[in-house]
């Protein structure tokens, strides 16, 4: 199979107002196995736009990217974005919802958004979509407990 050429967005890749990710502490974690993975500064309303670009290591056996991967992704965007507005203190994933829509292959340019629903006092609530395009992937919710000092 012949790859086809990069399109326009690929080529303009990472997207504008978007830097790599990096933990708080710019250690080396897990999610850098599924990177690099770029964020625009959080917006208004508890949104943080994100982006992940073509990642051939990240396909399965049937030549899509993996679920597994697309969930470690959006995790992880919920998971800064709410610690952030906590003024970093500890959260952690205790339920999470995920659908898959579509399939995304390893040439696709990924594009999500991730939003902080409610923080209450031990529990927040976030969700996340990734689409390619017009065509929507993946959408996820989650519940995290927050460890108030």
């Amino acid at each position: 199979m012949i790859n086809p050429p990069p399109t326009e967005e690929a080529l303009a890749w990472p997207p504008a107002g978007h830097t790599e990710y990096r933990s708080a502490e710019n250690r080396r974690l897990f999610e850098d196995c599924i990177g690099p993975v770029f964020v625009a500064p959080a917006g208004p309303h508890g949104t943080r736009a994100f982006a992940l670009g073509p990642q051939s290591q990240l396909e399965n056996l049937h030549g899509v990217i993996h679920g597994g991967a697309l969930i470690t992704v959006v995790d992880t965007m919920m998971g800064s974005l709410l610690k952030e507005a906590i003024g970093g203190q500890l959260c952690a994933t205790i339920s999470l919802t995920a659908d898959f829509v579509g399939p995304a292959h390893a040439g696709d340019i990924l594009k999500g958004e991730a939003t902080l629903l409610r923080i209450g006092k031990r529990v927040a609530f976030t969700q996340a979509q990734i689409r390619c395009g017009d065509r929507l992937i993946l959408t996820r919710s989650a519940k995290w407990a927050i460890q108030r000092p």
